[in-house]
């Protein structure tokens, strides 16, 4: 009797621990999507010009007044408003806004980087660091603000530094590359993990479809032009590209092996000219129609030059995670359904039994 209740004993947890094993990815996809949400709307709270106050580059405190007329809601920000040109003599000149010495930190930050070719430039998940004080600006967990790609149903917040804790909170901005604040001669880099909540899904993107950054100042839209895959180190791939104003997504591949990294290029929209299409480009990949937009001309001080899909580096053969991941998450869904109902029938047994022995 005792080693048949040992038996049930071992079974019942052999079951507990197999359903938490599989459910696990579900609950920490949920988990990051509810951080992030808390994350980003406390952003939202910064970039509201209402009684806010901000430090200068010299760390001397200012207050800045609500423009009249000005919205208070940061997703009426558009990209409508002028980009910055990090090739124009004079920096661009921002009206009165909070963190506007943040702001000119970053540009500088970007000319920088740019003029000395990135050389320090390393893989994403080397975990680099944060080279601003966010801090000093009142602005908690280094966050510059968010992404949100409405084709994937994915909106995570945007930190500064790939290191290990930005990394596990949501996306990154890899160390050494520009900052999310748009302009010529950028080409802002974005690492997040390949897991549920994250990159997981980042092959369901496709050529053509947008990506947008709201940072504290303005809302950014990008459009994918070209998505390959490289190696760990070939970090040349995802440099800036002259006279050109980008942002370029990145996690691991191959799904759940990482030996590679996958590389989605996103140029600003008011940008998007004519791309044409490779013929090694994937079947499942689409060719954008002309976006051309005709008022890109009064959104940059400085118009990005034309870029064509040849003109953008060519990858790595690499075979598409899409079909393992649909499998993974089959048989997972599969081992929770049935991991579940085994539990419900082994928690019914027990209370029978229980019930019969106190009717006894």
């Amino acid at each position: 009797m005792k080693i048949k209740m040992i038996v049930n004993l071992v079974a019942a947890i052999m079951l507990v621990v197999g359903f938490v094993i599989l459910i696990k990815p579900y609950w920490c996809e949920y988990q990051m999507k509810m951080e992030n949400n808390q994350v980003i709307d406390e952003f939202i709270e910064y970039t509201k010009p209402v009684n806010t106050e901000s430090y200068d580059s010299n760390s001397s405190q200012e207050s800045y007044p609500k423009e009249k007329n000005e919205s208070a809601n940061p997703e009426k920000e558009h990209s409508s408003q002028a980009a910055p040109d990090i090739d124009a003599e004079e920096e661009t000149t921002l009206p009165e806004k909070p963190f506007s010495g943040l702001y000119h930190q970053m540009q500088e930050y970007n000319r920088k980087i740019y003029d000395e070719k990135q050389s320090e430039l390393r893989d994403a998940f080397s975990y680099t660091t944060n080279d601003f004080d966010f801090a000093a600006y009142g602005i908690t967990d280094n966050i510059a603000g968010y992404i949100t790609i409405e084709s994937l149903n994915l909106k995570m917040a945007l930190y500064i530094g790939s290191n290990e804790e930005n990394m596990r909170k949501g996306a990154t901005v890899m160390n050494k590359t520009s900052m999310p604040v748009g302009g010529i001669n950028t080409n802002c880099v974005i690492a997040a993990h390949r897991c549920r909540g994250g990159f997981g899904d980042i092959e369901a993107l496709k050529i053509g479809d947008t990506v947008k950054i709201n940072n504290l100042w303005e809302e950014l839209d990008y459009t994918v032009v070209k998505i390959i895959v490289i190696d760990p180190y070939d970090v040349d791939k995802i440099k800036i590209f002259p006279k050109q104003d980008m942002i370029t997504l990145l996690t691991c591949h191959p799904y759940n092996v990482n030996t590679q990294r996958y590389v989605v290029y996103c140029v600003r929209s008011q940008n998007i000219l004519t791309y044409k299409q490779n013929d090694s480009v994937q079947s499942s990949e689409k060719s954008p129609s002309d976006l051309s937009d005709s008022n890109a001309s009064q959104n940059f001080t400085e118009l990005p030059d034309p870029i064509t899909y040849e003109e953008l580096p060519d990858g790595i053969p690499y075979e598409s995670s899409e079909q393992n991941i649909k499998s993974e998450n089959l048989v997972r869904i599969s081992g929770i359904v049935l991991t579940g109902l085994f539990l419900m029938i082994y928690l019914v047994m027990f209370i029978i039994k229980l019930k019969r022995r106190i009717a006894q």
